[in-house]
Order: structure tokens, then C-alpha cells, then sequence
């Protein structure tokens, strides 16, 4: 449902909403009033509108009609703080800052550089894609229109440059195909957005802050929202070393199916997201990969649906090999029993119904209570799981 703010002032006067066109039409509709009305998007057809103002009443009915007919698309700028004397491996002279565009990507945006000047880019290589300033020091480069395809999936280039996001916008398309919209932003340290990123269903946030190794906190993390088809949160934080928001605590991950080295070598994340809804994801590899500090009970979790054993050795290598991470005997004690409903020597639902063939990396965790060796020794007898840890202590 989604509610509608407009003044019915023409009888064909167009408003956006998700992309559809609406007509406003009615008795009484070349006045104008202020409406508000929730609608069901995903439904084509007319719909009643109730207006605000009183002076209407036994006037109508008035409609709002729901056609087929895209809307204009609208943008918000995306606004970067950048610092043009970081250098790293294919940076930009210390008075330039050079945009990374895919060629995969469809460009029609003006970006303002911060210093009076601005470029409007319409192709990923154009020359305006690198600005020269008079003098080096710190800008705010806005883009604002059409960017879809920015990112760093080489992590070279003038990813070191960007030390804040001020603005996420749309106008940069986080999400769009392998996104890695700021990966190895190095000196990133704090995002101070005052918005969430637009995250549309069948989008991807693979890789968005991979490797930035100074990140710390993110302002609205708590608030970002997953729709239907936007599913993979995979490597979003991984070798964020000194990342431990909290945050994230507050997400709904109920549509998420790939997690896939979400917090691999974050050596302080540590928070306790044994409350997230983890039902339909069928990638775990490598969740926690290297993730020292990690030290959670998660046997609150049900992963019914992890995927049986594909390369590499399955969905559940979540703590990735060996010899690098254990969560802690306790914690390792309830996975096993909490996972498989272990119960009066017996599985629980939850445990019949996971999926079988599946490889369980839990590093070199141990397990020491009588309940968690027997729902161990189920999973691998009955369930056909391939387990590796570090045994009883």
C-alpha cells in the first residue's frame, strides 16, 4: 500500500508512483484539493479518492486511475565528499577526481564537481569523467540523473578519494548488476546519509562496501528495507575490519537468499543477529569466513532451505576453513541443537526439515554437551551432512 499527496487541479493531472501513471478524474476535479488516499500497487483499475478539504463533500465520487503509462522517472542526487590528495593503486593525479563508470552501464547525468563547475556524461569513457580542480583539497560532487553502473569491482581507481556518502539518492544505482557501488573505499569511514539507499526488488548489493576497511557506522542502516526479489546481501561488509554496527540488528531479512561472506573478515563484528529470519537462504559459504571476533549463538536460526553440497563443499561453510574461527563451545552446542529441534534424544520439525547432502564448515568450534553430540551424530547419519569442526574440546 503506498498513499498519494497531489492536488486534483486538471482532470488529467499525472502523478508517480513506483513508475505507473495515475489520472485524477472526477466531478469537482478542476478545483483544487489536497488528496491522500492508500492504494494497492499492484493492482490496475479505479479507485475511490477522499479528499481533505470538506467543501467537496457530496461532490463525486472522484477516482484515481492506475494505467500502464510510465511516469517520468524522478532522481535524487547521490552526493560524495572526496579528498583529492588520497593516492592509492590507479588514483587520479592529487588535483583530479576521476568517475568509475562500467561500460556495461546507461549514462544521462550531470555531475557538479564541487568547485562551480559541472559536466553533463552521457557515455561511461567520456573525458568529462575525469575533472581536474585548480587546487587540491577536499569537494562534494553531486550527480544527479541517470548512473547506472558507478562502481569499483577492480578496487583501483578513485575509490580512495571518497571518504563520505552524504547523500545516497538514486541517482547512482547501487544495485545494478555486480553493484560493488563503494567497494574498497579505504578512507571511507562514516556514511553520513540522511536516507537509505533505493533498493528495487530484483535488485543486488553484492560487494557494496567490501573491503572498506575504515567503515564504522552507517547513519539509517537500521532502516534499509529488503523488498521482494532484492536477495543478496552477499560480502556487503566483508574486510570492513573495524565494522560492529549494531544496527543491522533491526533488519528484516526475510526475502534475503544469498549470504554469502556478508561479514567474512570483519575481525570486531560481534553483534547478535540470531534474530534474523534466515528461512529462505540457500548460500551461507563463508558467512562468517575469518570473522574472529564473531562469538553468537545462532541456533535460533532454521536454515531449511541451504542448499545441498555444492562447490565449495556446500551452503554451510559459514565459518569458512578450519583452522581460522570458532564461535565458542556454547554457542557451537546450541547451533547443533537449536538447528535440528533436538529434543528428549530426538529431532525436532525443524530438523526433519532440512535439507540433506549439506557440508557444515563451523571452523574449529567444539561441542561438548551430550545433547549437541547427538544431534551432530543425526545430522551426519540420518541427514547425510558432511561436519567439520573442532570436536570435543
Amino acid at each position: 500500500m503506498a498513499t498519494i499527496h497531489g492536488a486534483a487541479a486538471l482532470i488529467t493531472r499525472r502523478v508517480k508512483l513506483r513508475g505507473h501513471g495515475f489520472v485524477i478524474s472526477g466531478p469537482g476535479a478542476t478545483r483544487n484539493a489536497d488528496i491522500t488516499q492508500p492504494l494497492d500497487e499492484s493492482k490496475i483499475g479505479s479507485f475511490p479518492v477522499d479528499f481533505r478539504r470538506s467543501m467537496f463533500a457530496g461532490e463525486g465520487p472522484f477516482n484515481v486511475v492506475l494505467n500502464d503509462t510510465p511516469a517520468p522517472q524522478l532522481y535524487i542526487p547521490t552526493i560524495l565528499r572526496i579528498n583529492t590528495t588520497k593516492t592509492g593503486s590507479g588514483a587520479s593525479a592529487s588535483d583530479q577526481f576521476a568517475l568509475s563508470l562500467r561500460s556495461s552501464g546507461t549514462y544521462d547525468f550531470v555531475v557538479y564537481w564541487g568547485d562551480g563547475t559541472s559536466d553533463h556524461i552521457t557515455t561511461w569513457n567520456a573525458a568529462a569523467t575525469t575533472h581536474t580542480y585548480t587546487a587540491p583539497g577536499i569537494y562534494t560532487v553531486l550527480i544527479y540523473g541517470k548512473c547506472q553502473g558507478f562502481g569499483f569491482p577492480s578496487e583501483t581507481g578513485d575509490n580512495v578519494k571518497i571518504t563520505n556518502i552524504l547523500l545516497f539518492g538514486n541517482s547512482i544505482d547501487v544495485s545494478f548488476g555486480t553493484p560493488q557501488a563503494f567497494r574498497g573505499c579505504s578512507n571511507l569511514t562514516i556514511v553520513t546519509v540522511c536516507d537509505t539507499p533505493f533498493l528495487p526488488a530484483g535488485g543486488d548489493l553484492g560487494s557494496m562496501f567490501l573491503r572498506c576497511v575504515q567503515l564504522t557506522k552507517i547513519f539509517h542502516l537500521r532502516d534499509w528495507s529488503f523488498r521482494d526479489g532484492l536477495n543478496n546481501i552477499s560480502y556487503v561488509f566483508a574486510g570492513c575490519t573495524v565494522f560492529n554496527s549494531p544496527d543491522v540488528l533491526a533488519w528484516d531479512t526475510k526475502n534475503i537468499r544469498y549470504m554469502e561472506g556478508t561479514f567474512a573478515q570483519t575481525a570486531k563484528f560481534n553483534q547478535d543477529i540470531s534474530g534474523w529470519n534466515v528461512e529462505n537462504v540457500v548460500d551461507f559459504i563463508n558467512l562468517f569466513y575469518g570473522a574472529s571476533g564473531f562469538k553468537q549463538n545462532l541456533g535460533k536460526w532454521w536454515p531449511r532451505t541451504a542448499t545441498p553440497v555444492v562447490w565449495p563443499g556446500g551452503m554451510l561453510r559459514m565459518f569458512g576453513y578450519v583452522d581460522l574461527n570458532s564461535v565458542g563451545t556454547a554457542n557451537y552446542d546450541g547451533l547443533l541443537t537449536g538447528w535440528t529441534g533436538w529434543n528428549a534424544g530426538a529431532p525436532g520439525a525443524k530438523g526433519l526439515a532440512l535439507q540433506p547432502n549439506v557440508f557444515l564448515d563451523a571452523g574449529v568450534s567444539h561441542y561438548s554437551s551430550p545433547e549437541a553430540a547427538a544431534a551432530r551424530a543425526w545430522l551426519i547419519s540420518t541427514k547425510g551432512w558432511t561436519i567439520v569442526d573442532g570436536g570435543t574440546p
